[in-house]
């Protein structure tokens, strides 16, 4: 496990980069006609989701500042 202490600027920023990566992600997939890659996209797209689950749980929790 690895521990991350961030600001909440940097948490928001980092959500939002994430959502965008995510977008990315689901819109590459569409369009991949490979299937080796597709399967790279949906492994990526399952790791920027359980980030983004993460990061909102710790929505809760106080935040260094």
């Amino acid at each position: 496990m690895y521990t991350l202490e961030l600001t909440r600027e940097e948490r928001d920023l980092l959500l939002q980069v994430l959502e965008a990566s995510l977008d990315d992600v689901r819109t590459q997939l569409i369009a991949a006609d490979n299937m080796m890659y597709k399967m790279m996209l949906r492994k990526r797209k399952e790791i920027i989701a359980r980030l983004l689950e993460e990061l909102s749980k710790q929505e809760q929790l106080p935040l260094a500042e």
